[in-house]
């Protein structure tokens, strides 16, 4: 909380810029209030707050359905009230047809030390019409340029760590402390 509070107004504006995005395309802000998708059940429980960190998310990236676990999972948790953000690299064959993409303008030229190495990396935030819930796509292009989303390639453990840990310190700085991280 320290270091968020002495960042300025930083975080503040990219949560508002985050949600003026997520609220432009119908997402509810973040009220326990919502219909399921399961009938007229509403949540009566304390919302919450929940940061997914995934390898895929479709449509964007899609080998098989761990994509669709994941977009599925994180729409029926915001339609029911909860606040999510979602991270994903933005690998070379994203399908970013029909999505509106944003840079998230306090997340932009960020670095980031695994051991040695230093990466730099932006976030955008993408969105298709209709779509319950926005994706954060961290963008290091000297760990997630690659021709396949999955890799059997020698940097594939500094990859996903890199994506752990940029989602993670862009909660810090969106000043969003969530109750719940799934990462998968």
């Amino acid at each position: 909380r320290d270091t968020i509070e002495d960042a300025g107004d930083g975080p503040r504006r990219a949560r508002a810029q985050t949600r003026q995005i997520a609220t432009s395309q119908g997402q509810s802000g973040g009220r326990c209030s919502a219909t399921t998708a399961h009938g007229g059940a509403r949540c009566t429980r304390t919302p919450i707050r929940a940061c997914f960190i995934c390898a895929e998310y479709a449509p964007y990236a899609k080998t098989g359905g761990l994509g669709d676990v994941a977009a599925a999972l994180t729409a029926e948790l915001t339609r029911a009230g909860h606040e999510v953000l979602s991270f994903i690299p933005l690998h070379g064959q994203i399908n970013f047809r029909g999505a509106r993409v944003e840079p998230v303008e306090t997340l932009q030229r960020l670095t980031l030390a695994i051991g040695a190495r230093e990466f730099v990396y932006d976030v955008k935030c993408a969105r298709r019409p209709g779509a319950a819930a926005a994706v954060h796509l961290i963008d290091c292009p000297a760990l997630s340029d690659r021709r396949l989303l999955c890799s059997d390639g020698p940097d594939g453990h500094l990859r996903y760590l890199m994506l752990a840990r940029a989602a993670l310190e862009c909660c810090q700085r969106l000043g969003f402390a969530p109750d719940i991280v799934h990462c998968n």
